[in-house]
Order: structure tokens, then sequence, then C-alpha cells
């Protein structure tokens, strides 16, 4: 019983860490197919998607003190899909969506931020990209 405790109390541990510092997401989505790659090193993230409703939201840091100039690409043959980008507080900062594909925002190194995507009964594929 301990040991199982102790196993449990572990996971959620290194789960916490992971997410984070930005490698695990969190997410809340049905879909019929649905697959996502996150590069942290590239400054991107994109899916592909059939059917999908939900989110995912992942922790976004940054390197340094600066304007960040944010896009989003997407081709989709159904539904909708928005990037909001939320404060440490998960206030929302700004949305970027097919009718408004790109932002520039001061960002803070020292805050943590999240990115969140939501999905409307969506199909095809996005990428989020910033430089």
């Amino acid at each position: 019983m301990v040991f199982s405790f102790l196993i449990l109390f572990s996971v959620t541990i290194i789960l916490y860490v992971l997410y984070n510092n930005g490698i695990v997401s969190l997410s809340t989505k049905v879909a019929l197919l649905f697959y996502e790659k996150f590069s942290l090193s590239n400054n991107n993230h994109h899916a592909k998607f059939k059917f999908c409703t939900g989110f995912t939201r992942r922790v976004l840091k940054f390197e340094q003190n600066r304007i960040y100039d944010f896009y989003l690409e997407n081709n989709l043959s159904k539904g909708a899909v928005c990037v909001e980008i939320l404060d440490s507080e998960k206030n929302v900062l700004f949305t970027l969506d097919s009718l408004n594909p790109s932002r520039s925002q001061y960002m803070l190194a020292d805050t943590k931020y999240f990115f969140k995507v939501n999905f409307k009964k969506a199909s095809g594929y996005y990428k989020f990209s910033w430089k």
C-alpha cells in the first residue's frame, strides 16, 4: 500500500515537472485522429486532426525580454481552431485565429506563459510559431 502510494506520488511529481517546463501538455479533447508535435528548439508547434473538439494547453517560456512575432497558419476543411496566449494567472493576452493570424507582443523572460489551442469540430492542420 505504501509502495503504491510512493509510485503514484513520484509519477505525479514527474508529470508536474515536465508540464511546468513545457515538455508535457494538458489536453481535454475528443478526436477521431490527432497527431501533435511541439519543438522548443524550433519555436513551433503543429498538429493534424480529424473531427476534434476540446483544447490542449502547454507552458510557454521565453529566453529574452523582447517583442516576439506570433503566427498561426491553418488549413481546415471543417470547424475552427484558435490559439490563446495566457499570462501566468491564465488571463488571455491575445488570440490568434483564421481572421487574426499574426500578432507581435512584448514577452518577459522570467514569466511563465501558457498557450492554449481550442478546437471546435475541426478537421485539418495548423502550425503555431514565433520568432
